[in-house]
């Protein structure tokens, strides 16, 4: 067993940990639209209303609440509080139930759960809240996950701490699509080993990260240099209101922080695009770009250690010499006056981004003889050509987001659960793809409830042929799953290996012949 399969099986738990959510504007011109009883506190003060004074949903109070209180805007509406005591049990018997449930997993060895779940940090938030607020006809969140002991695992591939945002002063004024971020892989050799530690292969994960690589280092030496600062702009400003057609994209990436990179890097990318040659100042190569309808795009570094990648060394020249930038242009500060000086992501889109997305969604829709074409029309018609926004900055005891997310509604979304947002019904599929998607679905929740089924039995030592307690079952290790398009019909008792403990009348639902033959 080496450690890339143990990695396969420990991959498998990320996915719990990282569900982050959205923010609320400390500085927004609806200040003056907080209910009377609770005004918004400063940014960062503590709330200076009781948590009776606050919505009921969230009145039973807790060790944890004023801190949060403080970092969520109470002025709007606090759709959400939830105190995460219990939560590190509930998923370390939820990692138990799906190692047991893997059988490469079996060859590792003894495996500690605990470890695996502190390790990753997905389990590390005590409490979390949430609030949204209309602004006019923008929605304005925000989300706070308190982290009583900071933040550890892989919430720090962001960096470990808020950095100055660049773009605002670095990229065009006019420019369609912003995103800033960091890419920090100085603390994954780490991780890494503690995670296989607690799977028993730390021996194991010193060899994968000590095994030279083509460039001429190992891995570990590889990620504690990459500690990287990404900008991305993209202009597509061409497009009209009713495009008859895509229109070329523009793009520029700027990564920095890749001086001591550089050297290990040149010799495998003078291998695959030969020599480079002096571009705009720089040395690079050129490559074509079809999926954006550019005949070359140029890929430059410097001395520096800072890679380009553009859609066109005009282009280039443009980003370099533009008289205006972002933080000048009043599209961009009126989505983000409400965001910090930093942080860990920057995303902003600009009011024709919707117009994009808008276009592409009815005209793919228009394509295909689904019935749920026309659902894909109607909520292309709610995006409105108005501006996008996102931040997340780390802080050191927890994780801050902040979203504008404006839509065409006349309902009062205030009143009840932020789910009818324009990110959250815009990508609902055509007939095609979403039976194709509950099809899947239903596949893991067959799956899911044989890992929990095959975990109860490793641990008390049963049998093929003993009684299987599913309310013990759904009520400790994994929730009773619905299936879209069929049902399911549950054993009575535990399985062969090859047979299902829940099966789906959906015969469309079955997976490949042969996949469940090690279940």
């Amino acid at each position: 067993m080496t450690f890339r399969s143990a990695a396969v099986a420990v991959a498998l738990l990320l996915p719990m940990g990282f569900l982050l959510p959205g923010c609320d504007r400390a500085r927004s011109s609806s200040a003056t639209n907080a209910s009377p009883e609770v005004r918004p506190p400063a940014p960062g003060a503590p709330a200076s209303g009781t948590s009776a004074s606050l919505p009921a949903a969230v009145s039973e109070g807790s060790p944890h609440f004023q801190h949060l209180m403080g970092k969520v805007d109470v002025g709007g509406k606090v759709l959400h509080f939830e105190d995460h005591q219990g939560t590190r049990e509930w998923v370390v018997n939820a990692v138990k139930s799906v190692l047991d449930g893997v059988p490469e997993a079996k060859a590792l060895g003894p495996l500690n759960a605990e470890e695996i779940v502190d390790s990753i940090g997905i389990a590390d938030a005590a409490a979390s809240a949430r609030s949204l607020r209309k602004d006019g006809d923008s929605w304005l969140a925000r989300r706070y996950s308190y982290f009583p002991e900071g933040r550890k695992g892989f919430s720090n591939l962001m960096g470990k701490e808020a950095f100055e945002f660049r773009s605002p002063s670095f990229i065009p004024a006019a420019t369609d699509l912003v995103v800033e971020t960091r890419i920090d892989g100085t603390t994954l050799p780490g991780l890494i080993q503690r995670i296989a530690g607690a799977c028993g292969q730390q021996a194991a994960a010193s060899k994968f990260l000590s095994e030279p690589l083509p460039i001429g280092a190992n891995l570990e030496a590889l990620l504690s240099m990459t500690d990287l600062h990404l900008m991305l702009g993209v202009d597509i400003s061409s497009w009209q209101a009713t495009p008859l057609s895509p229109q070329p994209v523009d793009f520029f990436v700027q990564i920095t922080g890749g001086k001591d990179l550089l050297p290990l890097l040149l010799p495998m990318l003078e291998q695959g695009m030969g020599k480079p040659k002096p571009i705009a100042g720089r040395q690079g190569w050129e490559m074509p770009v079809p999926p954006l309808q550019q005949p070359r795009a140029v890929f430059l570094y410097g001395e520096d250690g800072v890679l380009t990648l553009a859609s066109r060394e005009e282009y280039l020249k443009y980003v370099e010499t533009a008289a205006m930038k972002l933080g000048q242009w009043k599209e961009y500060t009126a989505a983000t006056d409400h965001f910090p000086a930093k942080g860990n992501l920057l995303v902003y889109a600009s009011p024709q981004i919707p117009t994009a997305i808008r276009w592409v969604l009815s005209k793919s829709a228009k394509q295909i003889n689904e019935e749920g074409a026309p659902m894909i029309i109607k909520a292309a018609e709610m995006l409105e050509a108005k501006p996008w926004s996102l931040c997340v900055a780390n802080e050191a005891d927890g994780i801050s987001t902040t979203s504008e997310m404006p839509i065409a509604a006349d309902v009062d979304m205030a009143s009840s659960l932020p789910v009818l947002t324009g990110t959250s019904i815009l990508f609902i599929g055509a007939r095609a793809w979403k039976k194709g998607s509950d099809r899947a679905a239903c596949i893991m929740n067959t799956r899911n409830m044989q890992q929990a089924v095959r975990g109860y039995q490793n641990i008390h030592k049963l049998k093929p042929g003993d009684p299987i307690p599913w309310e013990k079952i759904h009520r400790e290790y994994v929730k009773k799953p619905v299936c879209t398009g069929g049902r399911y019909t549950f054993a009575k008792t535990i399985p062969k290996v090859g047979s299902l403990a829940c099966e789906c009348d959906n015969k469309e639902h079955h997976a490949e012949p042969g996949k469940t033959k090690d279940w």
